[in-house]
């Protein structure tokens, strides 16, 4: 059966992971396998094995990361290191345009004491790497072009400017098509990225 050969798979990646610390960039994928595996017949396989994954700082995102950050099962800080060292070790990927780590440490401690003083606003403590599209103050902005390689914006667009008002961390500006004109994530000035899965597949986006 297909589910179970999907199931097999999954454990057999899940296990290279509990022992190796599965790369940040397939959780998503791993996620939506599991949910679509809870209606079937490994239902209890699938949700036992997705609350140990979604349980470790280093995969902490919405919605599970905000519950985890006010049930202090982790803080800001662990889970914010825990996603710049998954992004350190997959550089190869050539994922991200500018790295904003130092900052996001900053904001990290910030938000770890809001959650301290219960001051902590919707997104607070959340790791977020934006597309190099949206302008971000202060931060370089490219949007995958040379002509734009310097171009550091004295402004803040609205839709990063609602997200760092509600809490959220910035890790940086990710790389993308240049002008966003493409689908395959090749075009970039800096360079194509790779997907994560299969380098000789594109990555989309």
């Amino acid at each position: 059966m297909r589910v179970t050969k999907t199931k097999n798979e999954l454990n057999r990646r899940l296990s290279n992971e509990i022992r190796r610390q599965y790369p940040l960039v397939y959780t998503q994928a791993i996620t939506e396998s599991f949910d679509a595996l809870t209606s079937h017949e490994n239902a209890s396989w699938a949700l036992s094995t997705k609350a140990h994954i979604e349980a470790l700082p280093q995969y902490a995102a919405l919605p599970g990361g905000l519950e985890g950050l006010k049930a202090k099962k982790y803080t800001a800080t662990e889970i914010v290191d825990a996603h710049i060292k998954q992004a350190e070790a997959q550089k190869s990927l050539n994922s991200y345009i500018t790295e904003t780590f130092d900052i996001a440490r900053g904001q990290a401690k910030q938000s770890d004491a809001n959650y301290a003083s219960g001051n902590a606003r919707k997104l607070e403590g959340i790791p977020v790497a934006v597309k190099d599209l949206f302008c971000t103050k202060n931060v370089k902005t490219t949007a995958g072009s040379k002509i734009l390689n310097n171009f550091v914006p004295t402004y803040e667009s609205t839709v990063t400017e609602n997200i760092w008002s509600e809490g959220a961390i910035l890790l940086g500006k990710l790389n993308c098509d240049e002008f966003a004109m493409g689908s395959s994530n090749e075009t970039s000035f800096f360079g194509n990225v790779q997907n994560p899965i299969d380098i000789n597949l594109v990555p989309g986006g």
